[in-house]
């Protein structure tokens, strides 16, 4: 780690981004007029070397735009936003909004689960064997809840998941909630209980990079193998690595993840990113339930949210680091941001 750390003010335009998140949805298509002109009118970030950095300067900054996008409706009254940044290198939180809500974990669940497991298997009460390998593989890799719901029968069923979890890890867990099996089937009806705060999500991804978990090797490995991401864009350079899981279903959209990359003299440098939509109904003013149409724009539409953000927060932390420099990208090449790496939004991800 670099001895001295030069204080930056992170200016942040938050608002700008949160603004993708109005973008409208007719029938299942997004708007990419209104993309582009988000995007070109965006005001570039800015840094101010002479002024201090101080985390209630980017706390209120931060702040004040988010409150500024929610009165301006680019966040709906129905919807739920959670944040959080954190560094690993200096040990703090860069900014956090909302991260202490109980929000829908989605498929992100699928990570502690995986943590539940590797904590019988330390203990010598399961076996890694090659099949459950196979299987842990493709419930991270591909989001499979066929493979979730396996270990979680494995291990007596959601609440004995949870009980593990919280028993073990109480520093990590202290709001998380495991109580239902995943949908394997479009047909399949979960009244998706499993929640868990944007605080819980950090600190367990804090202790899986700094390997103080079991199999936090394994985890990682299985996390920078997942096929989906809301946080890498065709702008970030080669060198940049990620380990991340997302979550979306019809109300919910997410990301979690370790960003990590090495500086000049080769000194390695992360942050976690950490970022969950929620909307609190399912469906409009009128009651009527989204088509599933309707629910992959809502998804694609918030992931870009989350990309934008990711790409701002990469730029400021690789200043501070002298990380490898973001890759120019004009506004010609937002359709390519729009679909990177993206596969189907699948709604039970």
């Amino acid at each position: 780690m670099l001895k001295s750390f030069r204080p930056m003010t992170f200016v942040f335009p938050l608002s700008v981004a949160l603004c993708l998140a109005s973008l409208s949805v007719n029938d299942g298509r997004r708007d990419d007029t209104s993309v582009l002109d988000a995007v070109s009118n965006a005001p570039s970030v800015t840094y101010a070397p002479e002024t201090h950095y101080t985390p209630k300067t980017l706390e209120h900054m931060l702040d004040s735009a988010v409150i500024s996008s929610s009165m301006h409706g680019n966040i709906p009254a129905d919807e739920t936003l959670g944040l959080e940044i954190f560094d690993l290198d200096s040990n703090k939180v860069l900014y956090e909004y909302n991260a202490g809500l109980s929000l829908q974990s989605a498929s992100m669940v699928k990570i502690p689960i995986a943590l539940a497991f590797f904590d019988r298997v330390s203990k010598r009460k399961l076996d890694y064997t090659i099949k459950r390998k196979m299987f842990l593989d493709s419930m991270v890799f591909y989001s499979d809840n066929y493979c979730s719901n396996y270990f979680m029968r494995l291990m007596r069923g959601p609440h004995a998941v949870q009980k593990i979890l919280r028993n073990n890890y109480p520093k990590i867990f202290d709001k998380l909630e495991i109580r239902d099996y995943l949908p394997v089937k479009k047909t399949d009806k979960s009244p998706y209980g499993n929640k868990a705060t944007i605080h819980e999500y950090v600190r367990l991804l804090q202790e899986i990079y700094r390997d103080n978990l079991p199999y936090s090797q394994e985890i990682k490995r299985l996390m920078a193998g997942t096929r989906w991401n809301r946080i890498m864009t065709p702008a970030f350079p080669k060198e940049v690595y990620l380990y991340n899981k997302t979550g979306t279903t019809a109300r919910t959209c997410g990301d979690i993840g370790i960003v990590a990359a090495r500086d000049i003299y080769n000194i390695e440098h992360a942050y976690i990113f950490a970022y969950v939509i929620e909307r609190n109904s399912f469906g409009t003013v009128r009651r009527r339930k989204f088509s599933e149409k309707e629910c992959d724009a809502w998804a694609m539409n918030r992931g870009n949210v989350m990309r934008v953000i990711s790409e701002m927060t990469y730029k400021q932390i690789g200043n501070w680091y002298s990380l490898p420099e973001l890759n120019a990208r004009g506004s010609s090449e937002i359709d390519t941001l729009m679909s990177y790496r993206r596969g189907p939004e699948h709604i039970h991800e």
